[in-house]
């Protein structure tokens, strides 16, 4: 009872980042609260975990949460938890550890959090999967991350469904994800336009934010490597005329002169 008591005190304070780098500074704090995590206590690693999410956003902290004997696997199970608050909270913790060399080989390397985080990204709840399409993000530094992801059934033709329907944060992160994979496969894969038109919806929606019709354009790019459809190229061409904002026109215009088929120019 006490325990929890001081948890839930813990993780109050943390919500300051002045706090949270006092806790940090204590001597012996996060070597405990990371023992304590190990434990089944339910409510203690509900809010532990959000006291070691505030706690990995500093340096000093990561390494001792990652070298931590089996923290990153219990991590990485953490996110099989039926309580939404922890797999977001968990996923933020491996997003934040990535950051570090050592750390990411050995989120990545067992195979089992790549997939986890791919599937969380359909989870009922929108904190879960923004939170999961960030830490994706993260690991996808690693080329062993990109494999995985690759071997995820349809992964492509998914990422492009949340980059038509996700939250802005999701759509951000998923249409990211396909610019870091470059692999325009899907268009000779599969017997639909799904992600040309998912992408020519985007840019020609005014009012569509600046940044995703920025990411558009370049998946854009990339789904025309392999097939410089003429009839998409006149479509483009269309948008760059009724395009009102000179960046966007001008990035149209570009992509325009790459992808006609007499033009020898590169993006």
């Amino acid at each position: 009872m006490l325990r929890g008591l001081v948890a839930h005190s813990l993780m109050n304070l943390s919500c300051s980042d002045e706090n949270t780098a006092k806790i940090a500074q204590t001597d012996g704090c996060v070597a405990k609260l990371i023992r304590i995590f190990r434990e089944p206590c339910v409510q203690v690693n509900s809010n532990l975990l959000f006291t070691l999410m505030k706690l990995s956003d500093l340096d000093s902290c990561k390494v001792e949460i990652g070298r931590s004997e089996g923290c990153i696997m219990k991590l990485i199970m953490s996110l099989k938890d039926w309580e939404p608050g922890r797999r977001i909270y968990a996923a933020a913790i491996l997003a934040n550890l990535s950051t570090v060399d050592e750390f990411m080989l050995e989120i990545v390397r067992p195979g089992i959090c790549v997939p986890e985080l791919f599937n969380l990204l359909e989870d009922p709840f929108k904190g879960v999967r923004e939170q999961s399409a960030w830490a994706l993000m993260c690991l996808s530094a690693s080329d062993e991350c990109r494999v995985q992801i690759k071997q995820v059934d349809g992964y492509d033709i998914k990422l492009f469904a949340l980059l038509a329907t996700g939250t802005p944060i999701v759509r951000k992160k998923a249409g990211e994800l396909i610019i870091k994979l470059r692999d325009p496969s899907c268009i000779n894969q599969y017997d639909t336009d799904m992600p040309i038109e998912v992408t020519l919806k985007i840019i020609s929606d005014p009012s569509e934010d600046r940044d995703l019709k920025v990411i558009a354009i370049y998946i854009l790019n990339i789904l025309l490597e392999m097939n410089a459809d003429t009839s998409v190229v006149k479509r483009i061409e269309n948008l760059a005329k009724l395009e009102e904002n000179p960046e966007i026109k001008g990035f149209l215009e570009e992509l325009i002169e790459v992808r006609t088929p007499t033009s020898c120019s590169i993006l």
